[in-house]
C-alpha cells in the first residue's frame, strides 16, 4: 500500500494549453491579437463584390490547427464566436479588420412548431434529420428547467446522441429570452411543456438552420487574410452570434498560403543545452508529452512573478540527447539584499506520464499516448532520448508580508558524468498581497474514492481505492485526506473536504405514520455528534484556508427527496451512493423519503412517501 504515489492532477483547460510544435515567439511583432492562440494565412479570390460564401469549414480550420498539435480538437465543438478575420499586406501587417467575415447562422426552412400548444399539452415531438442543426427560441419566467432539459446531460454522450448548446440547469425567474442550438441524431426532437419543474414557456419557435462562412467583400480580386482562432473547451455546441438571412449565390475561392502558426507568448522558452540534454521552461498550464518539442531561441533565465501570500509554479523539461542519470534537482534560497525566501518554501516533483488509451466522452479534444499528469517524488533516475522528455514541476511559496522586489536564485540539476546544469531564476514579488482566503471558489470533484464514476460498464467501474489496493474505512479516510490536503494547498478544492468525516446522528420516524398530517407527527433527529466533522473542518478551514464546503447536494429533479437518514453501519462501502456529500451515505444503509414522488424508486432504492408538511419540517430540523 504505497500512499506516496498519489496523483496531483493538473486541472487545466485543454483548449488554452494544447501541446504544439515550434510556435511563434513572443517577439513576433505582427501577431494582431494575442488573445487568439492560432492563426492561418489565407488567400481569398473574389469575382463579385458583396456577400460571398467562403468555402472554408469548421473541419478545415480545425485540421489546419491540429497539424501543429498533439492534442487534437474536435470540429463539432468549433468556437464560432472566437474567430477573427483581418486583411493583411505582404508583410503580414494588418490592412484592416473585416467585421463582416465569419461563421453565420442562417435559417433554413419554415417554422416547425404548428401554432401555440394546447393548454393541457405536455410535450411536442418534431421530426428531424440526422446531422442537421435546429434553433429553439422561447421565453420563460418563474425559474424551472429548460423545455429541452433532457439534452443537458453529457454523461451519456456517445455516437448518435443529440448535441446541444449550453443551458443552465435552472432558468432565470425574470422573464427572459433563450436560444438553443441542437444537432439532431435523426430521432424526433422532444420539447417538454408540462411537468413538475415546468415554467411559463411562451413564444416557442423551432427552425432548421445552417452555419456557413460568409464575407461581405468590397472589392473583387485577391485578398490576403489572416484567420485568428481560439478554441474553447466546452462540451457543448456554440451558437454563432453572427446572423444572415440567406446563403449568398456568389462563392469565393480560398486556400491557405502557409501552415498554421501558434503564439506561445512566454509560456515556454529555451534555458540552455549541454552535451547530454536541452533544458527548457514551460508554464504550469502547458501539458507535456514525451515528444513535446523544445522551443528554439536564445537561452533565458527562469523568470516568474507572484503576489505576496501566493504560490507560483512552473515546469522545467529536459530533452535528452543521450543517456544520463539525474541525481537531484534543487532550488536555492531566493535573495534580495537582506531579504530571503528560503528553499524550504519550494517543492519539486517529477512529472510522471500516464497512458491515454481511449478518448474521454466528455473531452472535446483527442489525445492517445502518454501525457504528463501525476506528480511524484524526485529520485535518482536514468533518462535517455528513447524515453523522451523528463520533466519536473516546481512550486515556490511566497509568505505573507514578504518584501516586494526582485529575488534571484538558482535551480540546480545534478547528473552523473558531467550531465549537470545550473539555471538562474528570477522572481519578482509584487507590492500587494492576496487575501488569507481566496475569493475563487471551486468544486473539482474528489468523491470517487469509494464510489465508482458513473458512465462505465459495470465490470469497468473502478475507484481510487481500487487503484491504490485499499479496502478498509481507516485506509479510505487516510488516502482521501492526502488527496484533499494537496488539493487544498494548491487551491483547487474538492467538492467537500469532509466527505468521509463522520457525524453521529440518530432518528426516529413520525410516531403516527408516514404521509400522515397530524399534530406533532414528525421525524425526530437526536444524539448529534460533530466531533470528527468539526476536527476536520478546523484543519481545512483554519489551517489550509479552504473557502467552500458542499454540505449536501441536490438538483431540481430530486429536490423533493430527503436522502440523509442513516441506517445501520455497512460492512463494506455503499455502492454508487447518490449525490454523496456526507459520510453516512458511504458508510451506512440508506433510506429515502419524499413528497409528491411519482416514480417511487431512485437508483434501485425504495422511496417512502411522506407529506409535504413532514418533508419541510424534516429539512428544517436537519439543517
Amino acid at each position: 500500500m504505497n500512499y506516496s504515489r498519489y496523483a496531483a492532477v493538473f486541472i487545466i483547460t485543454a483548449s488554452l494549453i494544447a501541446v504544439a510544435a515550434d510556435g511563434v515567439s513572443a517577439e513576433k511583432e505582427n501577431w494582431h491579437d494575442t488573445f487568439y492562440q492560432y492563426r492561418v494565412p489565407l488567400v481569398l479570390s473574389v469575382k463579385k463584390t458583396g456577400w460571398n460564401v467562403v468555402p472554408v469549414s469548421e473541419s478545415d480550420i480545425t485540421s489546419w490547427i491540429n497539424s501543429t498539435e498533439e492534442l487534437q480538437f474536435d470540429p463539432l465543438f468549433f468556437a464560432y464566436n472566437q474567430l477573427r478575420v483581418v486583411e493583411v499586406d505582404g508583410n503580414g501587417d494588418v490592412v484592416h479588420e473585416d467585421p463582416d467575415a465569419g461563421f453565420y447562422l442562417i435559417e433554413d426552412g419554415e417554422e416547425l412548431i404548428a401554432g401555440p400548444p394546447a393548454v393541457d399539452q405536455r410535450k411536442i415531438k418534431i421530426p428531424s434529420e440526422a446531422g442537421s442543426y435546429y434553433l429553439l427560441r422561447y421565453t420563460s419566467q418563474g425559474g424551472g428547467e429548460s423545455p429541452m432539459a433532457q439534452y443537458n446531460r453529457i454523461s451519456g454522450y456517445g455516437k448518435g446522441q443529440v448535441r446541444s448548446s449550453y443551458e443552465p440547469a435552472l432558468l432565470r425567474k425574470k422573464r427572459s429570452a433563450h436560444e438553443r442550438l441542437l444537432r439532431s441524431n435523426g430521432e424526433p426532437l422532444v420539447i417538454k411543456l408540462k411537468g413538475k419543474l415546468s415554467t411559463d414557456i411562451k413564444e416557442l419557435s423551432l427552425k432548421k438552420v445552417r452555419i456557413a462562412f460568409l464575407a461581405n467583400v468590397k472589392k473583387p480580386g485577391k485578398h490576403y487574410w489572416m484567420l485568428y482562432y481560439q478554441p474553447m473547451c466546452g462540451y457543448y455546441l456554440t451558437v454563432p452570434r453572427l446572423r444572415h438571412s440567406e446563403i449568398p449565390a456568389s462563392i469565393a475561392a480560398a486556400q491557405p498560403t502557409a501552415a498554421a502558426e501558434k503564439y506561445f507568448g512566454i509560456t515556454r522558452y529555451n534555458l540552455g543545452t549541454n552535451d547530454f540534454f536541452r533544458a527548457w521552461f514551460a508554464d504550469s498550464t502547458v501539458k507535456l508529452t514525451p515528444d513535446t518539442p523544445a522551443p528554439a531561441g536564445a537561452p533565458k533565465a527562469i523568470t516568474i512573478t507572484s503576489a505576496k501570500n501566493e504560490a507560483q509554479s512552473f515546469q522545467v523539461v529536459l530533452a535528452p540527447e543521450k543517456s544520463f542519470t539525474v541525481k537531484s534537482v534543487t532550488l536555492t534560497d531566493l535573495k534580495q539584499n537582506e531579504h530571503t525566501i528560503g528553499s524550504s518554501r519550494s517543492e519539486i516533483f517529477e512529472i510522471e506520464y500516464i497512458p491515454i488509451n481511449k478518448k474521454s466522452y466528455i473531452t472535446p479534444t483527442t489525445y492517445l499516448g502518454k501525457i504528463g499528469d501525476a506528480l511524484v517524488a524526485v529520485t535518482a533516475k536514468e533518462v535517455s532520448d528513447r524515453q523522451g522528455n523528463y520533466a519536473f514541476f516546481v512550486t515556490v511559496e511566497i509568505p505573507p508580508n514578504t518584501a516586494a522586489g526582485r529575488y534571484t536564485g538558482k535551480l540546480i540539476i545534478e547528473g552523473d558524468r558531467g550531465a549537470s546544469m545550473t539555471i538562474p531564476l528570477e522572481l519578482t514579488v509584487y507590492d500587494f498581497q492576496l487575501p488569507e482566503f481566496s475569493k475563487l471558489r471551486s468544486c473539482f470533484g474528489g468523491q470517487y474514492f469509494a464510489k465508482p464514476c458513473s458512465g462505465a460498464k459495470l465490470e469497468q467501474k473502478l475507484t481510487i481505492m481500487d487503484y491504490h489496493g485499499l479496502t478498509t474505512k481507516p485506509e479510505l479516510k487516510k488516502i482521501a485526506r492526502k488527496y484533499y490536503d494537496v488539493m487544498a494547498k494548491h487551491k483547487f478544492y474538492p467538492k467537500t473536504v469532509v466527505l468521509y468525516s463522520e457525524i453521529g446522528m440518530k432518528w426516529s420516524p413520525p410516531p403516527q405514520g408516514y404521509n400522515v398530517d397530524k399534530a406533532g407527527n414528525y421525524f425526530k433527529l437526536y444524539d448529534w455528534d460533530f466531533t470528527e466533522f468539526n476536527r476536520d473542518l478546523k484543519h481545512y478551514i483554519n489551517d489550509l484556508k479552504v473557502n467552500s464546503v458542499t454540505l449536501v447536494h441536490t438538483n431540481p429533479s430530486v429536490c423533493n427527496r430527503f436522502k440523509h437518514l442513516p441506517g445501520a453501519e455497512l460492512e463494506r462501502f455503499a455502492y454508487l451512493p447518490p449525490h454523496s456529500s456526507l459520510a453516512w451515505q458511504t458508510f451506512n444503509q440508506r433510506m429515502f423519503v419524499a413528497w409528491d414522488e411519482q416514480n417511487g424508486t431512485y437508483l434501485d432504492e425504495n422511496i417512502r412517501e411522506i407529506s409535504k408538511d413532514q418533508f419541510e419540517r424534516l429539512v428544517l430540523d436537519f439543517y
